[in-house]
C-alpha cells in the first residue's frame, strides 16, 4: 500500500531517502518554506516529473495566528534576556526584542503550518523543526491544538534527524559564532576611523531600491514616481540601490541628475579591508563581543536567536559605514518584512532618520482569508518596526495594526498608484495609445484592460497555472464572442517564470500556457503590453479593468474611479471580502460577461459615480480622489520639517 511521506524540509542528504520512497512506490510531499526547492537539480527534476509535490506556504490564518500568539509566551521561556541586552548595546534599547520575537516567529510557524496542514491525514512526517522535539511546546499546546494522532514519525527518523538537527544547531551557532570572531578581530586590526572620510552629505529623503520589480518600469512608475519636483525633488532625494536591482538603468540614471548609491559602493562591500573596519559610532568593541560570547556559549540556543544576531551583526557592519555619511529624515522601503530590514530600521533610528514602510500592493492574508475573522493575522506583517506604515485604506489599517509591531504611526493614503492613473488620464497619452495599440479598429469599441497575477502550481497555491490556463482561455473567447471589445493584456511575469527550467516557479503547464499567449498575440483585436507595459498608462487608456482575484490593478483603478473588477474562472474565491461587494468579483465566464455588460454597456456615468459612493468608498479605498501619493509627499514633508 502506498504511504503518503511529508518532508517538513528537504536537503542534499535526503535524497537517498527520497529515492528510496520513490522506489516503493510512495508519494513524496514537501513544504516549500524557502522558495528554493528547485535550485537543487535533482529535486527539481523530481518536480518537474510529478514525482515530488510542493505545499505552497499559503497565508494560513490558523498557523499565522497561533505562531502570533505563541511569540510571547515562549519569548519569556527561553534564555535570551543577556541576547537582548547585547544587542540593545549596539541598536538602542529595546531594539533586540522586536527582532528576535521575529525571527521567533519564523520558526514556531513552521511548526504550526505542518501541525494544521497534516490534521486528518494519514502518512509519516519526517520533521525537522526545532519545536517538533521541545518539550514547552505540548505544554502551551494542550488546549489550543488536537493531539495528532492521524499521523506518525518514526522512531528511527525522530531519533537520526532529531540528532541531525541538534548536531547543526550546534555547529551553525559555534561556525557563526567564530566567524563573527574572525571578523571583528580583523576589524580591531584594521584602521577604527573616528571620523568619517570625506564631507557628510545631506538629503531629506532615502528610498531605497531593493527589488528588481521597482526598477521594472520606464513610464509613470519607474523608480522616481515619489518625485514631484517640490516636496522630493533630485537634489533631496537619494536613492540607494540594492545589488538585486542594480543595471544599465543607474548610469542612465546618473546621467539625469539622480543622486544614487549602489550598496556594492559601500565600503563595506569593496574589499576584505572596508568590510572588516569598523563603523564610526564611537563603539566600544565589548559590545560586539558579547554578542559573540554569547552565540558561542549558547550553542544550544534555538539557532534562530543566533542567526538573527549574526544578520545584526552583519547590516551594522556594513551599513553603519554608509549611514555615517549621511544625513537624512526619511528612509523609504517596501515589501522588505524580514529580520535584516528590521535590524536596518532600528539602525536608522540610532542615526536620527525615521522609516517609511509602503504597503505597495493590497494583498496579504485578509483577502483570502476566512471573512469573519478578517482573514486572520499574518506573520508577515507581525514584529514589525518601521516608524510609520503608508496604507492604501483603512480596512488594511485596521488588519495590520492587529498585528503586534513596536510603537508606529499609520497612515491611510489612498492608493498611492491611484494618482498616477489619475496623471496619465489627464494627458493626452491615453488616446495616443489606444490609437498605438488599435490603429482604426478603435472607433466606436470600449477597451479592456486584463491584468494577471503571480500563478504559482503547487498545493495550496493561491492562482494556480490551471487556472491561469482557464483565465485566459477565458478571454480568448470573450474575444471571439463579443466584437464590441478590444482587449489589452499585460502580465505580471515574462514568460521565463512559466518555462525556464531553473525558474523556482517553472512548470509543464508553462508550456500550455505560452501556447495560449501565442494566439493572444497574434489576435487581431487584442495587444500584449507584455510584463513591463506600465500599469498606470494601461488602466488610463481603458475602459474597464479586469483583474485575476486578488491582484492590486482593479483597486488602483477604482481609487481613480475608474470602472474595474476582479475575476476568477472558478468559485474558489467566493468567501472573500471583497465577493461580498456587489459587481465587484465575478466568479466564473457566466458572470463575468454579465459583469461586463452591465459595466461597459448599461450603467451610466451618474450610476457608476453613485455606485462608487455608496459601495466601493470605505470598504477598497477611502478617498476615491487619485491624491494617495500627494498625502504621501505631505506626511514625509511634514516629517522632514519636524526633525529639521
Amino acid at each position: 500500500m502506498n504511504r503518503d511521506i511529508y518532508f517538513e524540509s528537504i536537503g542534499p542528504l535526503h535524497w537517498p531517502l527520497v529515492a528510496w520512497h520513490l522506489l516503493l512506490g510512495n508519494n513524496i510531499f514537501v513544504f516549500d518554506f524557502t522558495y528554493r526547492l528547485k535550485k537543487m537539480k535533482w529535486l527539481a527534476d523530481w518536480i518537474d516529473q510529478g514525482k515530488v509535490e510542493r505545499i505552497y506556504i499559503h497565508p494560513n490564518a490558523k498557523a499565522d495566528t497561533l505562531a502570533i500568539d505563541a511569540v510571547a509566551w515562549f519569548f519569556e521561556r527561553y534564555p535570551q534576556k543577556k541576547w537582548s541586552d547585547s544587542l540593545d548595546g549596539i541598536f538602542g534599547k529595546g531594539e533586540s526584542e522586536w527582532v528576535l520575537k521575529k525571527a521567533l516567529l519564523e520558526e514556531l510557524f513552521r511548526y504550526f503550518y505542518v501541525r494544521i496542514h497534516l490534521e486528518g491525514k494519514k502518512g509519516r512526517l519526517i520533521s525537522d523543526s526545532f519545536f517538533f522535539w521541545d518539550s514547552k511546546l505540548s505544554i502551551w499546546c494542550k488546549n489550543r491544538l488536537d493531539p495528532s494522532r492521524s499521523f506518525k514519525t518514526p522512531l528511527w527518523a525522530r531519533v537520526l534527524f532529531g540528532f541531525l538537527r541538534i548536531t547543526k544547531t550546534i555547529i551553525w551557532n559555534e561556525a557563526m559564532g567564530f566567524i563573527t570572531l574572525f571578523h571583528l578581530l580583523l576589524a580591531s586590526l584594521a584602521e577604527v576611523e573616528e571620523k568619517p572620510n570625506g564631507d557628510v552629505r545631506q538629503f531629506e529623503h532615502i528610498s531605497a531600491i531593493d527589488q528588481p520589480l521597482q526598477v521594472k518600469f520606464e513610464s509613470r512608475r519607474k523608480f522616481d514616481f515619489l518625485l514631484d519636483g517640490e516636496t522630493l525633488t533630485k537634489n533631496n532625494t537619494l536613492f540607494l540601490v540594492n545589488q538585486s536591482a542594480e543595471g544599465p538603468w543607474i548610469d542612465k540614471a546618473k546621467g539625469q541628475g539622480y543622486a544614487i548609491i549602489r550598496h556594492s559602493e559601500i565600503p563595506a562591500f569593496k574589499n576584505w579591508r572596508g568590510y572588516f573596519r569598523l563603523p564610526p559610532f564611537h563603539l566600544p568593541l565589548s559590545a560586539l563581543w558579547k554578542i559573540v560570547a554569547q552565540i558561542i556559549l549558547n550553542p544550544t540556543t534555538p539557532t534562530c536567536f543566533a542567526k538573527a544576531a549574526m544578520q545584526g551583526l552583519f547590516i551594522y557592519l556594513t551599513k553603519a559605514p554608509l549611514l555615517a555619511r549621511l544625513r537624512f529624515s526619511n528612509y523609504i522601503y517596501t515589501n522588505k518584512d524580514a529580520v535584516p530590514q528590521q535590524w536596518l530600521n532600528a539602525l536608522i533610528r540610532k542615526q536620527g532618520g525615521k522609516s517609511w514602510n509602503y504597503i505597495m500592493a493590497i494583498g496579504g492574508g485578509y483577502l483570502y482569508g476566512d471573512k469573519t475573522e478578517f482573514g486572520g493575522r499574518h506573520r508577515f506583517w507581525a514584529y514589525q518596526n518601521p516608524d510609520h506604515y503608508v496604507m492604501p485604506s483603512q480596512a488594511m489599517l485596521n488588519y495590520y495594526k492587529s498585528h503586534p509591531q513596536r510603537e508606529a504611526s499609520h497612515h491611510n493614503v489612498g492608493s498611492i498608484w491611484s494618482e498616477l492613473i489619475v496623471e496619465a488620464q489627464a494627458s493626452e497619452a491615453p488616446e495616443v495609445l489606444r490609437k498605438k495599440w488599435f490603429g482604426e479598429k478603435i472607433v466606436g469599441k470600449k477597451v479592456v484592460a486584463w491584468f494577471d497575477t503571480s500563478f504559482i502550481e503547487a498545493i495550496n497555491s493561491p492562482s494556480t497555472y490551471q487556472e491561469a490556463i482557464a483565465w485566459y482561455q477565458d478571454i480568448l473567447q470573450l474575444t471571439r464572442e463579443d466584437d464590441r471589445i478590444l482587449s489589452i493584456i499585460k502580465p505580471s511575469k515574462e514568460e521565463a517564470f512559466f518555462i525556464d527550467k531553473k525558474g523556482q516557479w517553472s512548470h509543464p503547464l508553462g508550456e500550455v500556457l505560452m501556447k495560449i499567449w501565442d494566439q493572444l498575440k497574434q489576435n487581431p483585436n487584442i495587444f500584449f503590453a507584455g510584463h513591463t507595459g506600465d500599469p498606470a498608462d494601461v488602466i488610463a487608456a481603458s475602459d474597464l479593468t479586469i483583474t485575476f482575484c486578488f491582484s492590486s490593478p482593479s483597486a488602483e483603478a477604482l481609487g481613480a474611479k475608474k470602472r474595474a473588477i476582479w475575476y476568477e474562472s472558478g468559485k474558489r474565491w467566493q468567501n472573500s471580502p471583497y465577493a461580498e461587494i456587489p459587481l465587484l468579483v465575478a466568479h466564473g465566464y457566466p458572470q463575468m460577461k454579465d459583469r461586463l455588460e452591465q459595466l461597459l454597456f448599461k450603467m451610466s456615468a451618474e450610476d457608476y459615480e453613485k455606485y462608487l459612493e455608496e459601495k466601493i468608498k470605505g470598504r477598497v479605498e477611502d478617498f476615491l480622489d487619485g491624491k494617495g501619493l500627494s498625502r504621501f509627499r505631505k506626511l514625509l514633508k511634514v516629517q522632514n520639517q519636524n526633525m529639521g
